[in-house]
C-alpha cells in the first residue's frame, strides 16, 4: 500500500510502496498532491497552493488596490484631482514651472488653472498655488504607497495559506 510523505516546510516528499522514508522528519499524510508544486493543509486535510503562490497573489491584490485608488484620484480645495502616474508626471513638471517663475520672480500667469478630473478648472493664482497642489498630491501618493507597503509587509510576514487568503487589504486607503 502506498505511504505519502510531506516536508516539515507542508511540500511534497514523494511516495514509498514499501517500508518508510529514511528521513525521520517526513510526515506521512493520507493523501498524495495533484502535482509537486502543491503544499500540504492540514487544518482542511486537503493539498493546496504553495505559501508563495499564495502571497504572490495576494499581493496582486493589493497592487491592484493602489493602483485603483491612484486612477480614483484625490479631493483637493473640494474638487477632484487625478493622481495616476502620468498625471503626477504632469503635475510635477509644472511644479518645476511655478518653482522656476518663483524663483525668477515672475512670468507667472495669475490666470492659470488646472484641469480636474470633472474637466473642471481650479485656479491656481501664484507659484505657491501649483506648489501646493503639488505637496497635496505627493503627500497622498506617499500615503497610498505606505499603506500598500504594510498590507504587503504583513502578508510576507504571515505563514500559513489560510492566514493569507483571511488577510483582509482593505484597511487603510
Amino acid at each position: 500500500m502506498a505511504k505519502y510523505y510531506r516536508r516539515a516546510d507542508n511540500s511534497f516528499a514523494g511516495t514509498w510502496v514499501d517500508g518508510v522514508p529514511d528521513d525521520p522528519t517526513l510526515v506521512e499524510t493520507p493523501t498524495a498532491p495533484a502535482d509537486g508544486t502543491m503544499i500540504w493543509d492540514g487544518g482542511s486535510q486537503t493539498w493546496g497552493y504553495k505559501l508563495s503562490d499564495a502571497r504572490k497573489g495576494k499581493i496582486k491584490e493589493v497592487k491592484d488596490r493602489y493602483n485603483a485608488e491612484l486612477n480614483g484620484g484625490m479631493t483637493y480645495l473640494a474638487k477632484s484631482l487625478d493622481i495616476d502616474t502620468q498625471s503626477q508626471q504632469d503635475i510635477i513638471a509644472a511644479t518645476d514651472t511655478a518653482r522656476e517663475k518663483k524663483a525668477a520672480g515672475s512670468g507667472w500667469d495669475p490666470a492659470f488653472a488646472w484641469r480636474m478630473s470633472d474637466d473642471t478648472f481650479l485656479t491656481l493664482a501664484t507659484p505657491d498655488d501649483m506648489i501646493a497642489l503639488c505637496q497635496a498630491m505627493k503627500a497622498e501618493v506617499y500615503r497610498l504607497k505606505q499603506n500598500r507597503w504594510l498590507h504587503t509587509d504583513n502578508i510576507r510576514a504571515l505563514t500559513t495559506v489560510a492566514d493569507i487568503d483571511a488577510y483582509d487589504i482593505t484597511t487603510g486607503w
